[in-house]
């Protein structure tokens, strides 16, 4: 059954969070096994096409701990996406948020950019220490994170919607003295059900309409933050 679940995302929850996403001009940052490259070609090319950016999650949902070799995993996903969209991807977040001491260190070394597995830490991103050249951590939510809201706190959808729009009153408040970032983080087994995404429908309209919010990627992020945060400042 949890299987048929998590492929219930693939097959039909994918869809759905595109179309939403799309009617309101929004791009998200997919956070993808490079397996999908092979084994779901469509949503690979429907999602580039809509000009989201892929983010490399491991080869398959496994944890950086548990791998044999953890720099041929990131090179294989790196290569594999690169393979499938003609762009080589810029960040990485880990299956799991999981990472050994040298992850990062890897991570740069094979030229990503940012990182995601810290951004649970902050509503800005910020540097992260590598052993040569530079890795951003780029936010990622665990409050407003559809895992948590409904598979480990059981919540109703209602509670997505109430819990974005009490953020978007706040860091909306607070963005008149320093500029501020709601992600959320959608996964298509739960947002994409018919019962869940209306209330992702409710949060885009609200954040664009009442906000005039700016939905970006994680690389738009990223360029924003770099072009005006030297890498000597530390957050």
């Amino acid at each position: 059954p949890n299987f048929g679940w998590y492929q219930y995302g693939q097959r039909v929850g994918i869809w759905r969070l595109l179309d939403t996403l799309s009617r309101h001009g929004a791009r998200a940052t997919l956070s993808i096994n490079s397996a999908v490259c092979r084994e779901y070609p469509e949503i690979v090319e429907r999602t580039v096409a809509a000009g989201w950016e892929m983010m490399p999650h491991g080869v398959v949902q496994r944890t950086m701990a548990t791998v044999d070799d953890e720099r041929a995993v990131i090179e294989e996903a790196i290569a594999e996406i690169e393979a499938a969209t003609g762009k080589r991807p810029r960040g990485w977040l880990g299956p799991a948020l999981v990472e050994t001491p040298q992850t990062l260190d890897l991570l740069a070394a094979a030229g990503l950019e940012y990182c995601c597995d810290w951004g649970p830490a902050d509503d800005l991103p910020f540097d992260l220490e590598v052993a040569s050249g530079r890795m951003i951590a780029i936010p990622y939510p665990v409050e407003t994170n559809d895992i948590v809201v409904f598979a480990v706190e059981r919540h109703p959808a209602e509670e997505f919607y109430a819990r974005c729009a009490a953020a978007l009153e706040i860091l909306y408040a607070e963005s008149a003295a320093s500029p501020k970032i709601l992600a959320l983080a959608l996964h298509p087994y739960l947002t994409g059900t018919p019962h869940r995404i209306a209330a992702l429908d409710r949060v885009l309209a609200l954040a664009r309409e009442r906000y005039g919010a700016c939905v970006m990627t994680a690389s738009e992020i990223l360029d924003w933050y770099v072009a005006q945060t030297p890498p000597t400042q530390r957050r």
